[in-house]
Protein backbone atom coordinates (compact mmCIF):
# COMPACT_ATOMS: atom_id res chain seq x y z
CA UNK A 1 0.00 0.00 0.00
CA UNK A 2 0.98 3.54 -0.27
CA UNK A 3 1.17 6.77 1.50
CA UNK A 4 -2.36 7.48 2.53
CA UNK A 5 -3.14 3.76 3.62
CA UNK A 6 -0.59 3.02 5.75
CA UNK A 7 -1.34 6.47 7.67
CA UNK A 8 -5.12 5.64 7.78
CA UNK A 9 -4.73 2.47 9.08
CA UNK A 10 -1.90 3.27 11.76
CA UNK A 11 -5.35 4.22 13.76
CA UNK A 12 -5.28 6.55 16.20
CA UNK A 13 -1.30 6.14 18.15
CA UNK A 14 0.93 8.83 16.66
CA UNK A 15 3.71 6.24 17.71
CA UNK A 16 2.70 3.54 15.44
CA UNK A 17 1.21 6.02 12.38
CA UNK A 18 5.17 7.25 12.68
CA UNK A 19 6.66 4.00 12.65
CA UNK A 20 3.85 2.83 9.86
CA UNK A 21 5.11 6.06 7.92
CA UNK A 22 8.73 5.13 7.81
CA UNK A 23 8.38 1.37 7.71
CA UNK A 24 10.15 0.89 4.01
CA UNK A 25 12.70 3.03 5.10
CA UNK A 26 13.30 0.39 8.09
CA UNK A 27 15.54 -3.10 7.26
CA UNK A 28 16.03 -6.28 8.73
CA UNK A 29 15.84 -5.78 12.77
CA UNK A 30 17.59 -2.24 12.48
CA UNK A 31 13.58 -0.90 13.88
CA UNK A 32 14.86 -2.66 17.48
CA UNK A 33 16.60 0.73 18.05
CA UNK A 34 13.07 2.52 18.22
CA UNK A 35 11.14 3.43 20.78
CA UNK A 36 8.60 0.01 21.83
CA UNK A 37 5.08 1.90 20.03
CA UNK A 38 6.98 3.22 16.90
CA UNK A 39 8.55 -0.36 16.25
CA UNK A 40 5.12 -1.79 16.65
CA UNK A 41 4.59 0.66 13.82
CA UNK A 42 7.42 -0.19 11.78
CA UNK A 43 6.14 -3.95 12.03
CA UNK A 44 2.59 -3.48 11.22
CA UNK A 45 3.91 -1.61 7.91
CA UNK A 46 5.72 -5.23 6.91
CA UNK A 47 2.17 -6.87 7.87
CA UNK A 48 -0.09 -4.64 5.64
CA UNK A 49 2.17 -5.04 2.93
CA UNK A 50 2.85 -8.73 2.75
CA UNK A 51 -0.85 -8.98 2.94
CA UNK A 52 -1.47 -7.05 0.37
CA UNK A 53 1.15 -8.30 -1.74
CA UNK A 54 -0.39 -11.92 -1.25
CA UNK A 55 -4.43 -10.86 -1.25
CA UNK A 56 -6.37 -12.61 -4.29
CA UNK A 57 -7.94 -8.97 -5.24
CA UNK A 58 -5.00 -7.39 -5.00
CA UNK A 59 -3.08 -9.89 -7.58
CA UNK A 60 -6.27 -9.43 -9.77
CA UNK A 61 -5.44 -5.76 -9.97
CA UNK A 62 -2.07 -6.18 -10.59
CA UNK A 63 -3.02 -8.47 -13.72
CA UNK A 64 -4.96 -5.65 -14.81
CA UNK A 65 -2.59 -3.09 -14.40
CA UNK A 66 0.55 -4.96 -15.94
CA UNK A 67 -1.44 -3.99 -19.26
CA UNK A 68 -0.22 -0.73 -18.52
CA UNK A 69 3.14 -0.62 -17.03
CA UNK A 70 4.32 -4.34 -16.80
CA UNK A 71 6.56 -5.12 -14.02
CA UNK A 72 5.74 -2.67 -11.92
CA UNK A 73 2.33 -3.05 -11.96
CA UNK A 74 2.84 -3.85 -8.41
CA UNK A 75 3.60 -0.75 -7.38
CA UNK A 76 0.69 1.10 -9.62
CA UNK A 77 -1.61 -0.94 -7.73
CA UNK A 78 -0.49 0.25 -4.21
CA UNK A 79 -0.86 3.95 -5.75
CA UNK A 80 -3.81 2.99 -7.61
CA UNK A 81 -5.76 1.95 -4.18
CA UNK A 82 -4.43 4.99 -2.74
CA UNK A 83 -6.49 6.91 -5.20
CA UNK A 84 -9.81 5.31 -4.37
CA UNK A 85 -9.35 5.67 -0.75
CA UNK A 86 -8.83 9.26 -1.06
CA UNK A 87 -11.74 10.08 -3.79
CA UNK A 88 -13.85 7.74 -1.79
CA UNK A 89 -12.92 8.82 1.74
CA UNK A 90 -16.16 9.69 3.20
CA UNK A 91 -16.47 6.18 2.66
CA UNK A 92 -14.03 4.98 5.44
CA UNK A 93 -13.73 8.34 7.43
CA UNK A 94 -16.16 11.19 8.89
CA UNK A 95 -13.56 13.45 8.70
CA UNK A 96 -13.16 15.67 6.00
CA UNK A 97 -9.96 15.00 3.97
CA UNK A 98 -8.47 18.45 4.27
CA UNK A 99 -8.72 17.88 7.84
CA UNK A 100 -7.66 14.47 8.50
CA UNK A 101 -4.40 15.01 6.08
CA UNK A 102 -3.47 18.40 8.27
CA UNK A 103 -3.51 16.79 11.34
CA UNK A 104 -1.47 13.56 10.20
CA UNK A 105 0.91 15.78 9.20
CA UNK A 106 1.11 17.48 12.50
CA UNK A 107 1.79 13.97 13.89
CA UNK A 108 4.74 12.99 11.71
CA UNK A 109 6.23 16.71 12.42
CA UNK A 110 6.62 15.82 15.88
CA UNK A 111 8.65 12.39 14.93
CA UNK A 112 10.82 13.75 12.33
CA UNK A 113 14.02 13.49 14.48
CA UNK A 114 13.05 9.88 13.98
CA UNK A 115 13.05 9.92 10.73
CA UNK A 116 16.27 8.02 8.31
CA UNK A 117 17.53 10.33 6.13
CA UNK A 118 15.35 9.59 3.12
CA UNK A 119 12.25 9.14 4.73
CA UNK A 120 12.71 12.96 6.23
CA UNK A 121 13.58 13.93 2.48
CA UNK A 122 10.60 12.67 1.32
CA UNK A 123 8.50 14.17 3.94
CA UNK A 124 9.56 17.36 3.54
CA UNK A 125 8.04 17.30 -0.47
CA UNK A 126 4.94 15.25 1.12
CA UNK A 127 3.92 18.39 3.64
CA UNK A 128 5.12 20.85 1.53
CA UNK A 129 3.01 19.80 -1.88
CA UNK A 130 0.04 17.73 0.25
CA UNK A 131 0.16 14.43 -1.39
CA UNK A 132 -1.90 12.96 0.57
CA UNK A 133 -4.82 15.29 -0.62
CA UNK A 134 -3.87 15.68 -4.50
CA UNK A 135 -4.56 11.38 -3.97
CA UNK A 136 -7.71 12.24 -4.61
CA UNK A 137 -7.69 12.95 -8.00
CA UNK A 138 -6.59 11.34 -11.39
CA UNK A 139 -4.32 14.26 -12.46
CA UNK A 140 -2.57 13.97 -8.44
CA UNK A 141 -1.90 10.33 -8.43
CA UNK A 142 -1.09 10.65 -12.68
CA UNK A 143 1.56 13.24 -10.93
CA UNK A 144 2.81 11.21 -7.98
CA UNK A 145 3.19 8.32 -10.02
CA UNK A 146 5.10 10.08 -13.15
CA UNK A 147 7.44 11.72 -9.97
CA UNK A 148 7.82 7.95 -8.59
CA UNK A 149 8.48 6.70 -11.96
CA UNK A 150 11.95 9.05 -12.19
CA UNK A 151 12.56 8.41 -8.92
CA UNK A 152 13.22 4.65 -9.65
CA UNK A 153 16.82 4.48 -10.93
CA UNK A 154 15.98 1.52 -13.76
CA UNK A 155 14.08 2.27 -16.83
CA UNK A 156 10.15 2.39 -16.05
CA UNK A 157 6.72 3.04 -17.30
CA UNK A 158 4.92 3.79 -14.50
CA UNK A 159 3.44 7.09 -15.52
CA UNK A 160 1.57 4.90 -18.23
CA UNK A 161 -0.59 3.13 -14.99
CA UNK A 162 -3.05 6.19 -14.89
CA UNK A 163 -4.39 4.64 -18.17
CA UNK A 164 -5.83 1.85 -16.01
CA UNK A 165 -7.89 4.87 -14.50
CA UNK A 166 -9.10 5.92 -18.10
CA UNK A 167 -10.32 2.38 -19.61
CA UNK A 168 -10.55 -0.06 -15.91
CA UNK A 169 -11.34 2.51 -13.52
CA UNK A 170 -14.89 1.18 -12.22
CA UNK A 171 -13.20 -3.01 -11.98
CA UNK A 172 -10.48 -1.54 -10.05
CA UNK A 173 -12.67 0.51 -7.81
CA UNK A 174 -14.84 -2.19 -7.18
CA UNK A 175 -11.81 -4.80 -6.41
CA UNK A 176 -10.32 -2.23 -3.75
CA UNK A 177 -13.70 -1.79 -2.22
CA UNK A 178 -13.75 -5.49 -1.83
CA UNK A 179 -10.35 -5.50 -0.27
CA UNK A 180 -10.06 -2.75 1.62
CA UNK A 181 -12.30 -3.58 4.55
CA UNK A 182 -10.15 -6.87 4.68
CA UNK A 183 -7.04 -5.30 4.98
CA UNK A 184 -8.43 -2.83 7.63
CA UNK A 185 -10.05 -5.96 10.00
CA UNK A 186 -6.33 -7.76 9.39
CA UNK A 187 -4.66 -4.94 10.62
CA UNK A 188 -6.71 -4.51 13.41
CA UNK A 189 -6.43 -8.02 14.89
CA UNK A 190 -2.91 -8.06 14.27
CA UNK A 191 -2.36 -5.11 16.30
CA UNK A 192 -4.05 -6.47 19.17
CA UNK A 193 -2.77 -9.62 19.04
CA UNK A 194 0.74 -8.17 19.24
CA UNK A 195 -0.88 -5.53 22.36
CA UNK A 196 -1.73 -9.06 23.79
CA UNK A 197 1.79 -10.49 23.03
CA UNK A 198 3.13 -7.71 24.98
CA UNK A 199 1.26 -7.73 28.00
CA UNK A 200 1.87 -11.38 28.52
CA UNK A 201 5.53 -11.05 28.10
CA UNK A 202 6.12 -8.02 30.54
CA UNK A 203 3.96 -10.50 33.07
CA UNK A 204 6.79 -12.95 32.71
Amino acid sequence: MNYLAHIYLSGDSPAILAGNYMGDAIKGRHYERFPEEVQLGILLHRHIDFYTDNHPLTLEAVDICRVYCGRFAPVAVDMLFDYFLASDWSDFSKDPLEAYTENRYDTLESFRHLFPEETERIYRHMSAHNWLLSYRTQEGIGNAMTGLGRRIPMKNNLHRAVHALYHDEDALRNLFHDFFPELKASSEEWLVTKREEHRRNQKK
